[in-house]
């Protein structure tokens, strides 16, 4: 069962994510993540950091579900993941990462969403690996990662499935800092993120909707025709 929680002290959202095993993204975790991004809007935090348990950040859209769906439940779950993804990205909050282990496919994806993005050291790896797996990348994905990662590395980390590790993440600047072996990645975001909680929040939340927000809904706009293509073709 999908568990994201919402706490909110002092200005801080603290969203945590823990289902005891992969975290895995389906219906159920959706609505989860979308409630706790409405409580910390409601409460008017001025800074969200998401988080996972030790080990796993996210492993992405549930793979078990997804064979057992008929078309047009996996289309409509696809469809849903893009929306809830697209809403992290255009959050009118600054929202951040703290990876705390595997980041894997939505995983990852969740985490370029995030204005910036903190790992921990370990034996972790961070990959999109739906050119393995068999899935495409709809517009709403391309447009946020092209905007998020360094361009020296589009390919490989979108085509080529390159798996990164921690260290390698931080050398490319796909990641913004690197907590020690057994350190608290969520601490480290706080700490590196003051900054953001200074901003002004109406002028960010007006700029962050200009700058990514029309982009953004275009590409979503287009997911359903991309999807219905891909699976039923």
């Amino acid at each position: 069962m999908s568990t994201v929680t919402c706490h909110v002290e002092d200005g801080l959202a603290s969203i945590v994510m823990d289902d005891g095993k992969a975290n895995a993204m389906d219906p159920v975790f959706f609505g989860r993540l979308n409630a706790a991004l409405d409580q910390a809007q409601a409460a008017e935090a001025r800074l969200v950091i998401i988080s996972g348990r030790e080990g796993i950040f996210s492993g992405g859209l549930n793979v078990k579900l997804l064979p057992t769906l008929a078309p047009e439940q996996l289309i409509e779950m696809v469809t849903e993941f893009g929306r809830t993804m697209t809403r992290v990205y255009t959050f009118p909050l600054p929202a951040v990462a703290a990876m705390t282990g595997h980041t894997i496919a939505g995983g990852c994806q969740l985490a370029f969403c995030c204005d910036r993005r903190y790992w921990v050291e370990g034996p972790w790896r961070m990959q999109m690996n739906e050119m393995l797996t068999g899935m495409m990348f709809p517009s709403w994905m391309v447009n946020i990662f092209q905007r998020t990662v360094p361009i020296p590395y589009h390919m490989e980390m979108l085509l080529h499935a390159h798996t990164y590790s921690p260290a390698e993440a931080l050398q490319k600047g796909l990641i913004h800092g690197l907590a020690p072996k057994g350190g608290d990645v969520a601490a480290l975001a706080r700490e590196s993120c003051v900054d953001l909680t200074i901003l002004n929040q109406r002028a960010y939340a007006a700029s962050k909707k200009l700058i990514r927000a029309g982009e953004a809904e275009a590409a979503l706009a287009r997911m359903t025709a991309e999807v219905e293509e891909f699976f039923k073709g």
